[in-house]
């Protein structure tokens, strides 16, 4: 500690408290915080739980895998309520607005919930800090049916900002290697990150009720549920499912 407080000049009590604040990652918060209350409505925790001691990855005794997995819905909730903390979230630049080019382009604003795989929603992520300039965009398309996720950089063109963050990328040699971590993170949103669909909407006042889903799924599950998609295809992603591991995306990450 003496000699990372003379490297660094920082006070001793600065220095743990700065120590105390990097958490250990656990394996089965890969999820998030956030989706604590959705990991519950899915065999997801169990499944984290062995595809990680399938892979001798599980650092746990038995007796707390049982809690884990023997939790009810309410405790899951508490719980991960606990782990969060208020924080002052960044907010990245608006360059998605509307112009004459909606007039002329056919948009799809809706309904979306008798759409088969292949209707999305489609939207851009500006990685600078600059609205002028050359910069790297991010292109995310949202499937409507599967709500499968997929990020695609581009050159000068919720989930993105939270994986890259808020630098700025404006050299062309930064698209390569987005494309290349957005390869894994596709696996892993769609294989191991369980969504809920909104079900309902209703205005009352200057303000929305919003009903979700119980059960909430991975896309994985909601392809292979869904009675559009070809068999082979559904195989293929059978034995790709087989052989990921949700811990290894991440950091690959």
């Amino acid at each position: 500690m003496n000699h990372v407080c003379f490297v660094t000049k920082m006070h001793k009590k600065a220095a743990i408290r700065k120590f105390g604040s990097i958490k250990r990652k656990d394996p089965w918060k890969q999820q998030g915080e956030k989706r604590g209350q959705e990991l519950f409505y899915t065999p997801v925790i169990s499944e984290y739980v062995e595809i990680l001691n399938r892979d001798k990855m599980w650092r746990h005794h038995d007796e707390t895998t049982d809690k884990l997995l023997g939790m009810s819905q309410a405790t899951v909730k508490r719980r991960v309520g606990t782990f969060m903390k208020a924080r002052r979230r960044k907010k990245g630049l608006t360059v998605t607005r509307p112009s004459h080019l909606k007039r002329i382009v056919p948009i799809f604003t809706g309904p979306w919930h008798d759409k088969p795989p292949g209707w999305g929603q489609i939207d851009t992520v500006l990685h600078s800090n600059s609205s002028s300039g050359d910069a790297v965009y991010t292109l995310n398309y949202t499937d409507a049916a599967t709500l499968l996720v997929v990020p695609r950089a581009q050159w000068n063109g919720h989930v993105i900002r939270k994986t890259v963050g808020y630098v700025t990328l404006n050299c062309f040699e930064t698209v390569d290697a987005l494309n290349r971590l957005y390869d894994l993170l596709t696996l892993y949103l769609m294989h191991f990150v369980a969504v809920r669909r909104m079900v309902e909407k209703e205005k009352l006042g200057s303000r929305y009720r919003r009903v979700y889903e119980k059960l909430a799924k991975t896309p994985y599950q909601r392809i292979l549920e869904h009675p559009e998609v070809d068999t082979e295809i559904k195989e293929k992603l059978r034995q790709e499912h087989a052989k990921l591991n949700p811990l290894i995306l991440t950091e690959g990450n």
